[in-house]
This record gives structure tokens, C-alpha cells and sequence, in this order.
């Protein structure tokens, strides 16, 4: 016999999940972030005004759909000197230092005092396996 998870169902587990506090982090490096990727294979990006972006617990809009999904207000990193070429974001736990989510653009973007800021819209999608 299959069982499956309701969308309000999915929604509920998000609620959870996105009840605790999270980092939203830029990465440097050019790789291609995978399941198997760990905190240690994202080199932070360090340009001049950058700052992780601290996620605050409770904060996400959760929707139950198919697939449900979490979204966070519209995030903003500000360079202020020297370009910096950055390949994607990730977000981590605060507490256990773990990578929870990863998206690497489509483009790399050189962002510094010609390109100045990037706009990031968490937005992460759960979605029961037997559908």
C-alpha cells in the first residue's frame, strides 16, 4: 500500500522547519554545489560591504501547493569596492553549521562599485515523494 503526504501536510513540516534561525550566504568559488555537498565546499564571498544575512526564525511564507514551498522576504548584498565574481548562494543552520540549501546561478555575477547589489529571493520547495 503507497501512502502520501497532503500539501497542508507538507505545509505543516515547513512551518517547522523554517521555525528556526538560518544564514543566507553568497559563494565565491566555481563549483557546482550537489546533495552530497557539506558546509566546507562553499567558500564564502568577501568583497567590500558583504555580510551573511541573518534568516530570522518564523519569518518564511509557507504555501501549501504542489510543491509546497517556503520564501523569505527579498534579501540585498551591497558590494562597495573591487568586483567580485560570485556564483551562487547557500543557506546554513546557525547552530549546527550545516549547508541547508544551495542554488548557483544561472550567470555568475560580478558584483563591486560597478554592479553594485544583488537581490536574492529564498524560496524552497518540498514536495512529497509519492507524488
Amino acid at each position: 500500500m503507497a501512502g502520501g503526504m497532503p500539501n497542508e501536510g507538507e505545509e505543516d513540516i515547513l512551518d517547522v522547519i523554517f521555525a528556526i534561525t538560518l544564514v543566507l550566504r553568497l559563494f565565491k568559488n566555481n563549483f557546482s554545489p550537489a546533495n552530497s555537498s557539506v558546509l566546507a565546499d562553499f567558500t564564502e564571498a568577501d568583497f567590500t560591504g558583504y555580510a551573511s544575512i541573518s534568516l530570522t526564525g518564523g519569518s518564511w511564507v509557507t504555501t501549501p501547493a504542489d510543491p509546497s514551498t517556503a520564501v523569505y522576504a527579498t534579501q540585498t548584498f551591497t558590494g562597495t569596492g573591487t568586483a567580485q565574481t560570485v556564483y551562487g548562494y547557500y543557506i546554513s543552520r546557525t547552530s549546527s553549521g550545516r549547508a541547508w540549501y544551495y542554488e548557483r546561478f544561472t550567470t555568475p555575477i560580478s558584483i563591486g562599485s560597478a554592479t553594485p547589489s544583488i537581490r536574492i529571493t529564498p524560496t524552497i520547495s518540498f514536495k512529497d515523494s509519492s507524488d
